[in-house]
């Protein structure tokens, strides 16, 4: 019993002087491998169109309609190959859920468009649930207009031409860790939504939009924000963006950012991830903004974070330029950051990125190492003299 007291001492004592690592500054994204499409695994369907509550139960899809019991589309491969939308549903009240099916429009020809080519299409429907398809070739992958207290999670929208989501003019919409990849934007909250088969235009807000968990790449805007009144965007990751623009008189104006804020508010940004050519994050027109503990790579422009109004709050955030100091090794620079144009400033910009602990003081200061190993040295040799005599 002694022994393994000992032994248990001695243990702690030798992890206490093992240094802690110094977080890398690198950010590692891991994209879990999905298992291969096998096309047989899906029940071949045609494209569907619902266009209202009755139509769930008169096209022989399970359910009732209720929280507890939705209407589900489930198990089906369709391809549109020539255009159109795989699955569309209008003019809907009750709940129903889109799920592990295979969404395409491969063919000798495809019809492009952000209202054309879609994998699904909502409009005026509330309630609804896409969740776990694989999208492929689609122009757009999942398009929202006008469809309240919807929820986008765990798709697969790696192979889409245009926009991989879009929301126009609808409010408590969840998008949640989904994988992303629209050539031209990948999340996408506008303020003009067109209905073709009205022939009608919908201009408004969006209001409570939650995106959280995504992973994210685009050629051009990875997250693009239009007014919305209120919503948290946290913890995805934003990349690989391509393509920026600026002006002549050097201001920061871009269509390459990983995150676009525009005439909105009361939005949180936080614990996201962004890496881009031009600028990691541009806010313009908007207010109550607050951008905490956030990662701000650019890879080729001055400075990656940009606030056009200078209303947004940034506080708590790693910016690839930033080159202040951090005498007390406390993780957060001991100067202000600002932008370029001085749009930005950041009271405690960070050393690392948020979600790593900083270095500890103590592990890192030879002197203290050496003091501390001396003590538990005597303490360990104390230990084995009085074990001995008793």
């Amino acid at each position: 019993m002694r022994k393994r007291i000992l032994v248990g001492i001695m243990f702690l004592l030798f992890v206490s002087l093992v240094p802690i690592d110094q977080a890398s500054t690198l950010v590692t994204v891991k994209i879990e491998e999905r298992p291969a499409t096998i096309l047989s695994d899906y029940v071949v369907h045609d494209p569907i169109l619902i266009t209202s509550d009755e139509d769930f139960e008169t096209q022989g899809w399970s359910g009732s309609g209720s929280v507890n019991e939705p209407y589900v589309i489930e198990g089906i491969s369709v391809n549109a190959a020539r255009g159109g939308h795989c699955i569309e549903i209008r003019n809907t009240t009750v709940n129903f859920i889109v799920r592990n099916c295979y969404l395409s429009h491969y063919g000798d020809e495809w019809v492009g468009g952000t209202h054309a080519s879609t994998g699904v299409r909502l409009f005026n429907s509330t309630h609804g649930t896409i969740e776990n398809n694989i999208f492929e070739a689609n122009g757009v992958g999942v398009y929202i207009l006008a469809s309240n207290n919807t929820q986008v999670i765990d798709n697969d929208l790696s192979e889409i031409y245009e926009y991989a989501i879009i929301a126009s003019v609808s409010s408590n919409v969840t998008i949640s860790n989904n994988v992303c990849d629209g050539k031209s934007f990948s999340i996408y909250f506008t303020d003009i939504g067109w209905n073709p088969g009205e022939g009608v235009m919908y201009t408004g807000i969006s209001n409570n939009i939650t995106i959280v968990n995504n992973i994210v790449t685009s050629d051009r805007v990875g997250i693009e924000i239009w007014d919305c009144i209120s919503g948290i965007i946290m913890n995805n990751t934003a990349f690989n963006n391509d393509y920026y623009w600026d002006t002549d008189d050097g201001a920061a104006e871009t269509n390459g950012a990983n995150f676009g804020i525009y005439d909105s508010e009361n939005l949180l940004i936080t614990n996201n991830t962004g890496i881009a050519k031009g600028l990691s994050i541009s806010i313009w027109s908007s207010s109550n903004i607050s951008v905490v503990e956030n990662s701000f790579t650019s890879l080729e422009f001055l400075h990656p974070a940009y606030d056009k109004t200078r209303m947004a709050l940034f506080d708590y955030n790693y910016y690839s330029t930033y080159d202040g100091i951090d005498e007390d090794n406390d993780g957060i620079g001991d100067t202000t950051y600002f932008d370029l144009y001085g749009y930005i400033q950041d009271d405690h910009p960070l050393m690392y990125y948020p979600w790593y602990e900083p270095v500890s003081p103590i592990s890192s200061d030879p002197t203290l190492l050496l003091i501390i190993g001396g003590v538990s040295l005597m303490v360990i040799v104390t230990l084995i003299l009085w074990f001995k005599r008793t």
